[in-house]
């Protein structure tokens, strides 16, 4: 009873009660409770929890703190644990199927892996659980948000945000905790498991990306906390550790450069990525605690050689991943301060002095030239294992400083300079203009928001200052001098093909690029990941040449929202017309199909049936697709556009300021006008249909539509 009073209230006042609590409780009582405490804050199998991916200190300082506090690895939670923990025989039960996929379809098939050899217990009727300590049963509902993708998509942690949610505190923490940099020792409970093994299954799920960077950090400073020449067993665990990341790392970050979107979010990503290829950053452990983070950041522009080492064991961290995201630049749109950003510190820290070097004289070593030694072969084997180790056999090698790669830093360049030649003119123009028009910027500002909410044209981003523009353009000129220093390349004065980087009120003034000629190039390269575009097309439709082959053919309610629509408004629509849909969907049937006056009536109003494609995604490249039928049907969302919103408002603002017409009475006039349209268009058909001798439904102004796909029309529009 004293439990579950302590679990009303306020979040802090759950905190407190709880903590009060578990310094009191027995170790019998505490066996009994503690499942209920687990799923009580994460909830994972009921999906409710606390929702500690949603505080922010900003916001819920309070319940932020209680919550750091209470599950920190020196809070009563822990203690609590390792109160436990001194029962070897208590377990508690996880269902098996909250296990990552790969495990649990091996287990489905009667394999076993090594991890989970003594915690499978098999149930008379032939299923499974799994049985775990107190500190492995914690420490699984603690990662799982971070893994299970329904529980990624209740986050709301935004990837450009640097206020730390209670989840990502507590991570941290945990983390310091059990990798320290300073020397010392953790005081893990005895589980008879090896800690290395818990890498896997966070740094496999993309939805660990969140974190990716803050673990590889903390494992970079517990890795070079180790004495190199010293034999120690947590030495050897702190060198081992390193290599227990790097191989569930580098599929990870190769797999989703390729598939990221093309967007700021991936900072995230790149930073992640840029941390682990930067060792020498992570030596000092008053960096790890914040004390000289500006220091780190700026550091030393030099690599010292004896990383030669540590970089030949990660060299496709250097060269397929530098590889992997040159196409992602040549895509991007500079002209955006973040991508700016982006390739700014992509190539800032290629162009530290002595990396790329030492990166070429490793992959002349592996190709069995250069200066050779007596150590030179033996080291051109190391290098071909650690190739065999993560891309397996078979695999060909792409050199970082080939052919290939020199001309597509060309283009790059190129791109760049187009950018930067485009920013230098915006930056003369805001100079020249800032002062004069300051004092007309509000009203243009306002003219433009009431333009774009009247057309129903997506706003452009506001246009940046002359300050912001001659630091964007910085930024652009400073990634040029870096790649031709990696690369050795000459920087290019004259660019015979400039992408036309416009603003909106530029585009009005310079006639647009003409389209190429039709290319026989063909739609589409079919591989073992589908189709995908080739780089001409894909060039064609990022310059508006080509459109895009891309057709939704789902519930037309369902479409992703468009630029002309009102985000906010389109799901408040929804939810109202699916009410009325799901407990009055048999009596919109019948009168749908009715040949009457009331059916012509509702004809008007509804939707008509129609055919739509259905697709569930079951894994990586496979999918199922079906086709079902949508019955006749309330939809709203065509009153959900800007300029439907602006018109109604206009006449709100009408009755209110011109008749005194509260907004209420506004409201009964509109949908009674709108109704007299609909009877007025069902009496008109109506009549049209018995003159003519048809049954109404078959003469009036609807027909039963197609599959959904390819339909010009909005969702919610008639054809006449």
């Amino acid at each position: 009873d004293r439990f579950f009073k302590a679990l009303n209230g306020t979040i802090y006042n759950r905190c407190w009660h709880l903590s009060a609590l578990l310094k009191e409780v027995s170790t019998r009582d505490a066996s009994e409770i503690f499942p209920h405490i687990m799923e009580e804050i994460f909830g994972t199998t009921s999906g409710q929890g606390w929702n500690l991916q949603k505080w922010s200190p900003r916001i819920q300082l309070e319940d932020w703190q209680g919550v750091t506090w209470l599950l920190s690895p020196g809070g009563d939670v822990m203690h609590l644990v390792y109160k436990l923990m001194s029962d070897p025989s208590l377990k508690f039960k996880v269902p098996v199927h909250l296990l990552p996929k790969s495990s649990y379809e091996m287990l489905q098939r009667g394999g076993m892996n090594a991890f989970y050899a003594d915690k499978i217990h098999h149930l008379e009727n032939g299923n499974m659980e799994l049985l775990l300590n107190p500190f492995d049963f914690f420490i699984f509902h603690l990662v799982y948000a971070l893994v299970n993708p329904s529980k990624r998509q209740e986050s709301c942690m935004n990837p450009l945000n640097t206020v730390q949610s209670a989840y990502e505190a507590l991570i941290e923490e945990y983390l310091a905790y059990f990798f320290p940099c300073d020397g010392s020792s953790p005081s893990v409970p005895s589980t008879g498991i090896s800690p290395p093994s818990r890498f896997d299954s966070v740094q496999k799920s993309p939805a660990a990306s969140a974190f990716n960077r803050v673990l590889v950090k903390r494992i970079l400073y517990f890795y070079n906390s180790a004495h190199p020449a010293s034999l120690h067993p947590w030495d050897e665990f702190k060198r081992n550790a390193l290599v227990r990341l790097q191989r569930p790392l580098y599929p990870f970050l190769k797999t989703l450069f390729d598939r990221w979107p093309l967007d700021a979010s991936f900072r995230l990503l790149l930073e992640t990525w840029l941390s682990y290829i930067q060792p020498w950053r992570y030596t000092d452990p008053a960096v790890a605690a914040g004390l000289r983070e500006n220091q780190a950041q700026e550091g030393s522009r030099m690599v010292d050689r004896h990383w030669k080492k540590w970089i030949g064991e990660n060299l496709l961290f250097y060269s397929v991943i530098f590889q992997a995201c040159l196409p992602r630049f040549l895509r991007m749109d500079l002209l955006s301060a973040r991508n700016a950003v982006l390739l700014y510190r992509f190539t800032k820290i290629f162009a530290l002095e002595n990396l790329a070097p030492i990166i070429q004289e490793l992959e002349q070593e592996l190709m069995g030239q250069g200066e050779m030694s007596h150590g030179s072969s033996h080291h051109a084997v190391a290098l071909r294992q650690h190739i065999l180790v993560l891309e397996g056999p078979g695999y060909h090698y792409k050199h970082l400083f080939c052919d290939q790669v020199y001309q597509q830093i060309k283009e790059l360049m190129g791109e760049v300079q187009a950018a930067s030649n485009t920013l230098k003119a915006r930056i003369q123009v805001a100079s020249a203009t800032q002062g004069h028009l300051a004092s007309l910027s509000t009203i243009q500002s306002l003219v433009k928001s009431v333009r774009f909410l009247l057309s129903g044209e997506m706003r452009p981003l506001p246009e940046e200052s002359a300050q912001e523009l001659t630091k964007h353009q910085g930024h652009i000129s400073a990634a040029m001098l870096y790649l031709s220093n990696i690369f050795q390349l000459e920087v290019p004065q004259d660019i015979t093909r400039v992408k036309p980087h416009l603003s909106y009120e530029e585009s009005f003034l310079t006639p647009p690029p003409s389209p190429p000629s039709p290319s026989t190039t063909p739609v589409s390269i079919v591989g073992r990941g589908g189709t995908s575009l080739t780089s001409q097309e894909r060039e064609e439709i990022l310059r508006g040449w080509r459109k895009s082959l891309v057709v939704y053919g789902g519930d037309p309610d369902l479409a992703p929202i468009c630029s002309y629509e009102i985000a906010w408004l389109v799901r408040i629509l929804y939810h109202i017309a699916q009410y009325f849909n799901r407990n009055y969907s048999a009596l919109m049937e019948d009168l749908y199909h009715q040949d009457s006056y009331w059916g012509a009536v509702s004809r008007e109003i509804l939707q008509s049936p129609m055919d739509c494609r259905e697709t569930k995604k079951l894994d990586v490249g496979k999918w199922n697709e079906k086709t079902i039928r949508l019955p006749p049907r309330l939809s709203l969302r065509a009153f959900a556009t800007r300029q439907q919103f602006a018109f109604l408002a206009f006449l709100f603002l009408l009755g209110w300021y011109a008749f005194s017409l509260d907004p209420v009475t506004v409201g009964l006039l509109v949908f009674t006008a709108v109704m007299a349209y609909f009877m007025t268009r069902a009496a008109f058909v109506t009549a049209k249909g018995r003159l003519m001798g048809r049954p109404q439904n078959q003469s009036g102004m609807h027909h039963e539509p197609e599959m959904a796909a390819g339909s010009p029309l909005l969702p919610g529009s008639r054809r006449d």
